[in-house]
Order: C-alpha cells, then structure tokens, then sequence
C-alpha cells in the first residue's frame, strides 16, 4: 500500500489502519524534516481516505479516486503557503470556514489538507483553532509541517501527530536512481536521507559550490589570502541564493572535518572527499574547527538580500584564517 513512497513503514501501517471499518476523523499532523515524502503520503492518504471502494488499492477507478488524480475532487481542499515566504494567510483559512458549512459530495467524507501549516500567520492560527475546537462533521484535518515548534500549542493539542524521519540513505539514493539524477548517491547523503533536499541541492548546483569551498579552503592558510581570493571572479558574482548554498556545503565540510578530527567511525557527508577533507583540514585544531563552524553558521543565519556576498565571504575566510594562529 503506498509502495511508491518509500520508507515511513511503521506510519504506514497506522494509517492503514485508520482506514479499516468506520472511518475516524481525527485531526492529524504530519511533521520531520523537509523534503523526506511527509505531503506525498498526505496527499495519497486523502485519497485512500474518500475511496468508494478499496482504499487499499493504490490504484483504485472508483469516481472519487479519479476525480482526485484529475485533482477537482469536490471533497478534497488544499491549503498551502503564499507569497515569497511561503505564509498562510487567515483569508485562505476563512475559506476554508466558509466551505466547513457544506455536506460532502462525492464522499462521505472531506479532507482539509494545511501543506507548511507551520508557516501560519498567528490570525490564521486562530481562526483554524476555532475549527478544531468544533470540527465539521465528516472532516479530515491533516496538517503537514517541518518545525512543530512553531505551531501554537493550542492547536497541537487537538491533532494527532504523527512524526516523519529522515529516509535511510540507500533508501534516497534510490529515489535519486529512480530519477536519473547525475551523482545522486553523493547528493542524497549532503541531504540527509531527504529525496527533496537532494533535488533542491541538484538544482542550485550544489556539488559545483562544494568544490569551490573545498578549493578555497586547501588554499586558508596562504599569507596572501586576500590577493587570493581578489583573483577569484566568480566570487564577486554569487547572489544571495548562491551564497547560501555555498555556505551550506562549507558547513557540511567543516562538519565532517571535525567528525574527522574526534575519530568518529560515522559515514560522512562528503565521504567521497574523505581523505582530502583530512588533509586539508590536517593543521587546524578541534578549538580552530569549531569556532570556524560557528562563524560560517553566523554568516549563514545573517544573509539577506542586498547584501554584498563578496564581502561577507571575503570576511569570513579572513576569520577562519585568523582562528589557525591561535
């Protein structure tokens, strides 16, 4: 059941579960990681929810299974993020209250799926609240989010969560293999087991950035690393977006150098760059590696838009520089 989406076995199951008999319509959340199948199993769970038939068939005909994949189903409501930060505002949760008054048409039941229902403004929240306090009948909820900190806990109260882990690694780099990504099983363990990030990571050319910072980073203790790093055009060209996938895989090396460093018998990130990680990172002590992984976090965490990316990164091999002499 669901064998197109790989691993979640155990959340599997208890879905399956909800499905079996009478169907019971509590309000669910779905929260891990970014990326890792937690909306794809949402999304076909609601499906086998609102079957006519046999909701264990992933390939059911009854009408409502085929009003879904042609995604007009009368019973099903999507709610997801708008604008450039993604934000759920309280107009779309009011339509969704507007829509609570009506019957099911085609099912018995309706599902209302909230995709990144963490990024809730609080007015929203509020007015979701109100529906959770007194649920339509025959509603599903499903709420799908990455931090679940950042639901309030009012509303985290009436749901029945449900966490998502990360994707072992074979597992990703079989998605990876599935989809003919170029160096996949490199990308999906830079992501952590989630097929999603990879995906992302093989878009924003994420191996290419890497092998920049490693490039920079064989050269830190040069005494003229400034006039280095002036002859690097490409440096002064990053936009905000770059930059932060190039931070991100500076972070995932000096991670693993100090994974490295403390003897850890773990797979690493970069364990295709093992032995040039150790090499590169063979002169700088445990104290050296982890102020220079707070430092990139900071410049990391502090990037917005207009800033100059060249300066900041100019800025920041100066202090990696500066903590090997300590």
């Amino acid at each position: 059941m669901w064998d197109t989406i790989l691993g979640h076995e155990a959340n599997k199951i208890f879905l399956g579960n909800m499905l079996q008999g009478e169907r019971k319509t509590p309000a669910l959340l779905f929260y891990g990681p970014d990326g890792i199948g937690k909306k794809k199993l949402a999304y076909e769970f609601a499906r086998s929810f609102l079957c006519l038939d046999d909701p264990t068939h992933d390939d059911c005909k009854c009408r409502s299974c085929r009003a879904f994949c042609g995604e007009s189903h009368p019973d099903f409501i999507y709610v997801e993020g708008q604008g450039a930060r993604h934000d759920i505002l309280i107009e779309q949760i009011k339509e969704v209250e507007k829509k609570a008054v009506f019957s099911p048409v085609l099912s018995p039941y309706k599902v209302c799926l909230i995709d990144g229902a963490d990024r809730m403004r609080e007015e929203a929240s509020n007015s979701l609240l109100k529906l959770l306090e007194e649920p339509p009948t025959y509603w599903l909820f499903i709420l799908v989010a990455s931090e679940i900190s950042r639901i309030l806990p009012t509303i985290r109260s009436r749901l029945m969560a449900i966490r998502f882990e990360p994707l072992h690694r074979e597992k990703a780099v079989r998605v990876m293999e599935e989809l003919s990504v170029p160096q996949g099983e490199t990308l999906a363990r830079l992501s952590d087991g989630s097929p999603g990030k990879a995906l992302h990571l093989a878009e924003a050319e994420a191996l290419m950035w890497r092998e920049r910072a490693l490039f920079i980073m064989e050269g830190i203790e040069d005494p003229y690393l400034m006039a280095s790093l002036a002859r690097l055009e490409w440096l002064g060209d990053m936009d905000v977006d770059q930059t932060q996938t190039f931070l991100e895989m500076l972070l995932l090396i000096l991670r693993d150098a100090m994974m490295i460093q403390e003897g850890s018998g773990l797979l690493l990130y970069n364990e295709d760059e093992r032995e040039r990680i150790a090499s590169i990172f063979a002169s700088f002590t445990l104290s050296a590696l982890k102020k220079s992984l707070l430092e990139t976090e900071r410049f990391y965490l502090g990037l917005n838009k207009g800033v100059n990316t060249r300066m900041i990164l100019e800025a920041l091999f100066l202090e990696i520089h500066t903590f090997l002499k300590e």
